[in-house]
């Protein structure tokens, strides 16, 4: 790597925003440009230096991520040794988590004190939150201070604070590696190893930390006990009955926690001392955030008790954030079914000890027929006595909630016990602090609604949170609780939370919005079931509802989206609302039922908002579209035409219509004539597209274009689109854009082209993308290539997307590839097969002839040559406009003969490459009849081949129109073929000679350096190999990665979270995936140094990996190419 780009990847994370010439100064010196560095104090105040992203793709550390001693390892020791003299923390901090850094710390020489402060620290942070990493840091710093290292290890027991972090740390790093090492190690360590060995230490250790931690008499006093007399099995049953009592520091939970992770198996001791913690602290050293079968996996393999499953479980179900309450309960239920004694005294010492989530354990009891008669009687009492209780001390601490009773005395809750308690006039809500209390909150809430069936103060405590400002976010938390513990299982549960509970019908729907189980067919299914009993609610709710507009649209969804049988004509009261993002969605779901609201959509076509007229009168247009265009086809009289549009003309129109003052709508001639359409015609023509929301072809709009002079209709769109940028090009009238590009010939399609430019480059990508999108509209050959080019370079990234976006859609609406789209949008520019074109000034013509080497002869009606088209004459009859527009487009076609060969000889080097094939008649109608392709036919070597891919005959296609074999001989193509360029990888060395030979031989220069491209062959002991692993010691920067894989048309690879891996390509004819992967990055970060890691073969039947000799030669040609092309810049390969 060059000196320069070291320090570039250095300088990646150091700014200086206020002084940025220190920032300079200080690459300058380390590149040894200047001997002056910035001072101690700048460093330390002015610069600020993040940590080293990208340090490791510096080429001065190995494989294995040691330092070596070589230009780029220069600059970055200049850059360490200045930041350890002046601002050593800055350093440590920067260098947190990398790896590298203790093998060039070592070579530097840094202090012990300093290496032992920085360990501690990168600890403290890694730990936390780069636990990977940490391990392999770890590692590191003993490979490196192995002499520290063991220093910390042997004064374990006389260091305290990160000191004594460190030693654990490494204490569990060093038995994991013992563990891990070989039986004659393991050996050697025992007869050569100390006297106290390091599982030994770890047990004192962590013997010690526990000591420190747990308060509870009895438990000290088991390990007050010498260690080696492991006694937690004799005293387990009456450990499982104590409330432990647990306190860290932050650092000995995560030592705990590494000794479960790690080595918790090492000795009987450590695994006891595990128990005893996870025992004491299940929710740090237990419980597994998200993952609750592994939960239960901790659980059983320490041999803990069921107690610790309930406890887990009931702490999940009483979170405030959505766990999975169904798994929770049904290991709750399991676990009664086996042992319901057990669960039914664990339910009692919870109630006896006042822990309200004993109402839970109880219901399900009650529920599953394990607990009945006194008992059951005793234990609700004693539940409804806490419950009481809870809600008093919650409800009525002011440092929580804000409340107001009705009457006097109730702040006791006392009123609970009353069966006909009235809770109207309660008001409850929370202040700034409730947010720390809310799991306490949720715990009595989840209790009260399990009970709500067997206990009228569970019934009321429910209601009283139901009666609270903002409850509405409970209430998904009760539907999943209470389908859980709810007795009646074939009760529809919104229909009794309405008919039994009282909950307001608005209130149910929104918690069946919140329920993320709603999605469930069984779930969906019986809220429908409610929503069609109450179906005069669901209408009313429609019109009045306070639902936040995401919920509407999700409710809108649920109940028509997929004909659930709910009245259309009752949807449209939601354009009541005048929401647009709602009026749209509704608007999209009555396009198809016309025979049942159509009635009801024109009385809305007169509503006073204008969304509402607005959207009527789109879906009137959309229903209208096609009987217009059927009356329409039946009318030949222009004047029938012109009095049918001038009848649908309404004050909408008028509205609508742009600049109606400024600009003249009746100066268009009608076609052939020179009498001048209606004014009325032409804004009900510009009119009807600036209301559209969809893009779409108005088949009334499109009558009016074929019956006007085109030409008038084209200057009328351009004064209405300049008067239109004039004023800035604002949202009102963005639409006209589809109407300018839909009359746009090929003299217009570049000025539209500039347009999009120059708003792309002024900050108005969105404009430019519906710019694009209009023009794509517009279908002919010349717009789709305008297109298609913006999707391939254009600089703006929004446009290029958007480009690519319409390039797909157009592809998709005609039923075809976008391969296929790029063949037929090949455009002969007016040019017939014998390759000429004809000008029409109106009476006078000219002829353009293109030759072979795509320029272009003209010659007048004389048959004279002509150097340029002549200006319009009056003496000759010519048409003015005919003729500016015919010299417009002959300066375009000049400019647009360039693209069109220069866009076509990288499809077709691409077509070479990943052997692209076609039909016959697709062939014939792409190479032969268009005059820009057949270039590419006669100079290029075509293969025929049957549909399995083999080789029939390989052939040229000669000026004459015969097809020719390597021997010369007249060939004639079979019928159900197929045919693709020639790669020379598909036949053998001397028929690739004889091709060669005969286009030397006829001076055949190819526009694609077809017969040259490097065909691989494996050796002998690449053979049995799955991997092509040459590339992976060049190092490339991602966005040369992404731009070689654009160029060869191969698809990115991401990963889950959005990081992109490598990219690959299907080889159909052989059903084999090539994977080309690299190292991760995200997209948009494209200065990542990467690497080509391996590339890969994947059978798409087996979904296993190929073994090479089994990989088609043009596969592994392919493969090598590609790690060329992706390769050529490598940064190593680049000039200083």
């Amino acid at each position: 790597m060059a000196r320069k780009e070291a320090a570039e990847i250095i300088m990646r994370n150091v700014y200086s925003y206020n002084e940025p010439q220190l920032r300079d100064q200080l690459e300058s010196y380390i590149l040894g440009e200047t001997n002056t560095a910035p001072s101690g104090n700048d460093l330390r105040k002015k610069i600020s230096i993040y940590q080293a992203y990208g340090f490791d793709q510096l080429g001065c550390f190995d494989e294995n991520k040691n330092f070596i001693d070589n230009e780029d390892g220069e600059v970055l020791k200049r850059y360490v040794e200045l930041l350890y003299k002046e601002c050593p923390d800055k350093m440590s901090t920067q260098f947190q988590v990398f790896v590298g850094k203790y093998s060039l710390y070592k070579k530097l020489g840094f202090s012990k004190a300093f290496i032992k402060e920085d360990f501690q620290k990168m600890l403290l942070y890694a730990t936390r939150y780069w636990w990977q990493t940490e391990k392999e840091l770890v590692n590191k710093f003993i490979e490196n201070y192995k002499d520290i290292a063991d220093e910390y290890i042997n004064e374990y027991d006389k260091v305290n604070g990160n000191a004594a972090f460190a030693a654990g740390v490494l204490l569990i790093a060093k038995l994991k590696k013992e563990n891990e090492s070989s039986p004659i190690e393991k050996i050697g360590n025992i007869f050569f190893g100390k006297k106290e060995n390091i599982v030994e230490k770890l047990e004192r250790f962590f013997y010690s930390i526990l000591k420190k931690r747990l308060k509870d008499k009895t438990v000290k006093g088991i390990l007050e006990n010498d260690i080696k007399d492991v006694q937690i099995e004799k005293y387990y049953n009456k450990l499982d009955q104590i409330k432990f009592v647990f306190t860290s520091e932050m650092h000995e939970v995560i030592l705990i926690n590494k000794i479960i992770r790690e080595v918790k198996m090492a000795s009987n001791i450590i695994f006891q001392g595990v128990r005893i913690a996870a025992m004491a602290e299940p929710v740090s050293f237990l419980y597994i955030p998200n993952n609750e079968e592994q939960t239960m996996k901790n659980i059983e393999g320490l041999k803990l008790s069921d107690k610790y499953k309930l406890d887990f479980c009931l702490e999940r179900i009483s979170n405030d954030y959505r766990s999975n309450e169904r798994y929770f309960y049904k290991v709750i239920e399991e676990s009664m079914k086996s042992s319901p004694e057990y669960v039914k005294s664990i339910m009692k010492r919870e109630i006896d000890e006042e822990d309200v989530m004993g109402g839970i354990l109880l219901s399900l009891l009650i529920k599953n027929n394990y607990i009945d008669g006194a008992e059951k009687k005793e234990y609700l009492g004693k539940i409804e006595d806490i419950l009481i209780k809870s809600c008093s001390e919650m409800y009525t601490n002011k440092e929580v909630y804000e409340y107001e009773f009705p009457d006097v005395g109730m702040e006791d809750f006392e009123f609970l016990r009353n069966e006909k308690a009235v809770l109207n006039g309660i008001k409850i809500s929370e202040n700034g602090n409730a947010y720390k209390h809310r799991v306490k909150a949720n715990k009595i809430n989840v209790s009260a609604l399990s009970l709500i069936e067997y206990s009228t103060v569970a019934r009321n405590a429910v209601g009283v949170v139901f009666k609270m400002k903002g409850y509405i976010r409970y209430l998904f938390h009760f539907i999943i609780n209470y389908k859980c513990v709810c007795p009646a299982k074939n009760e529809n549960i919104y229909a009794r939370l309405y008919e039994k509970l009282g909950i307001s019908f608005e209130d149910i729907c929104q918690g069946y919005l919140d329920y993320r189980f709603r999605e469930e067919e069984a779930e969906k299914k019986e809220f429908l079931e409610f929503a069609h009993k109450y179906e005069a609610e669901i209408y009313e709710l429609l019109k009045n509802n306070s639902f936040e507009i995401d919920y509407l649209k999700s409710f809108i969804n649920i109940l028509y989206k997929e004909n659930n049988g709910f009245d259309y004509v009752e949807l449209t009261n939601v354009f009541e609302k005048k929401i647009k993002s709602i009026t749209s969605m509704v608007e999209d779901m009555l396009k198809s039922k016309e025979s049942e609201v159509r009635s009801k959509v024109e009385e809305l076509a007169g509503a006073k908002s204008k969304i509402t007229a607005d959207t009527a009168m789109r879906l009137i247009r959309i229903w209208d579209n096609d009987k217009i265009e059927k009356d329409l086809k039946a009318m030949q009289n222009i004047n029938e035409i012109t009095e049918y549009i001038e009848n649908l003309y309404t004050k909408t129109n008028d509205k609508n219509t742009p600049y109606a003052k400024e600009i003249d709508y009746a100066n268009v001639r009608i076609k052939d004539s020179e009498e001048k359409i209606s004014e009325k015609v032409m804004k009900y023509f510009v009119s009807e597209y600036i209301v559209l929301k969809d893009l779409y072809i108005i088949k009334g709009c499109k009558k009016i274009q074929e019956i006007v002079n085109i030409y008038d209709l084209r200057l009328l769109m351009k004064n209405i689109f300049d008067m239109w940028i004039a004023e800035g090009s604002t949202t009102k009238y963005r639409n006209l854009l589809l109407p300018l590009a839909l009359t746009a010939g090929e003299a217009q399609i570049p000025m539209i082209k500039k347009q999009i430019d120059f708003w792309a480059d002024n900050s108005k990508p969105g404009l430019a993308t519906f710019a694009i999108q209009s023009l794509c509209m517009n279908g002919s050959k010349m717009a789709l290539l305008t297109v298609d080019s913006m999707s391939r370079k254009h600089k703006n990234k929004r446009v290029k997307r958007a480009a690519l976006e319409a390039m797909d859609i157009a592809a998709e609406a005609m039923g075809m590839s976008r391969d296929e789209l790029d063949d037929i949008i090949v455009p002969d520019l007016g040019f017939g097969k014998d390759r000429t074109r004809i000008f029409s000034y109106g009476e006078r013509e000219f002829k353009a002839v293109l030759d072979d080497k795509m320029e272009i002869t003209l010659f007048d009606n004389t048959g004279k040559q002509i150097k340029s088209l002549p200006k319009a004459s009056a003496k000759n009859n010519d048409n003015e406009d005919m003729a500016a527009e015919c010299k417009e487009e002959l300066k375009n076609i000049k400019k647009q003969i360039k693209i069109v060969v220069e866009s076509q000889k990288l499809r077709m080097a691409k077509a070479v490459i990943i052997g692209r094939k076609w039909s016959i008649d697709k062939w014939k109608e792409l190479f032969i009849e268009n005059p820009i392709m057949n270039s590419f036919a006669t100079k290029l070597v075509w293969e025929e081949v049957d549909d399995k891919g083999n080789i029939i005959k390989t052939f040229r296609y000669m000026e004459d129109g015969t097809f020719n074999t390597v021997d010369e001989e007249e060939y004639e193509l079979e019928n159900g073929t197929y045919i693709l360029p020639l790669h020379p990888a598909d036949i053998d060395e001397e028929e690739l000679a004889a091709w060669t030979e005969q286009l030397e031989d006829y001076e055949i220069i190819q526009p694609v350096d077809q017969l040259n491209i490097p065909v691989y062959t494996l050796k002998d002991d690449e053979l049995e190999e799955k991997d092509i692993t040459e590339f992976k010691t060049k190092k490339i920067y991602a966005s040369t990665f992404k731009s070689a894989a654009n160029k060869l048309g191969f698809n990115m690879e991401f990963a889950e979270y959005g990081e992109c891996y490598g990219c690959s390509f299907i080889d159909e004819s052989s059903n084999i995936k090539m994977f080309i992967s690299t190292n991760n990055f995200y997209p948009g970060d494209y200065s990542t140094i990467i690497s080509i890691l391996k590339i890969s073969f994947i059978s798409r039947e087996s979904n296993s990996e190929v073994v090479l000799r089994k990989v088609p030669k043009k596969l592994i040609s392919l493969a090598y190419l590609a790690g060329n092309m992706i390769t050529e810049k490598a940064i190593e390969n680049r000039e200083e």
